[in-house]
């Protein structure tokens, strides 16, 4: 991840669709404190929807991460 050492990194909490195969952002881009505490309520505290095998599932990411296909590509 690219910051200036003043820069507080950032991270964005994205759910992978299962269905359309695609990365869909479910947060703006905030601290790591907040994506992790974003994360806790999307999968009941890593009880739920944590891995692939859950079809739909969610991560953290650096902000500034771009996915090689994601929602944005289904808009036409």
């Amino acid at each position: 991840m690219t910051f200036q050492s003043n820069q507080i990194p950032l991270y964005v909490v994205r759910l992978y669709d299962g269905f359309d195969g695609v990365w869909v952002d479910v947060s703006k881009a905030v601290t790591k404190a907040e994506a992790e505490a974003i994360l806790a309520k999307e999968t009941g505290n890593g009880t739920h929807h944590t891995s692939y095998a859950n079809i739909d599932y969610y991560k953290i990411f650096p902000a500034n991460t771009r996915m090689l296909y994601n929602s944005a590509d289904l808009e036409g």
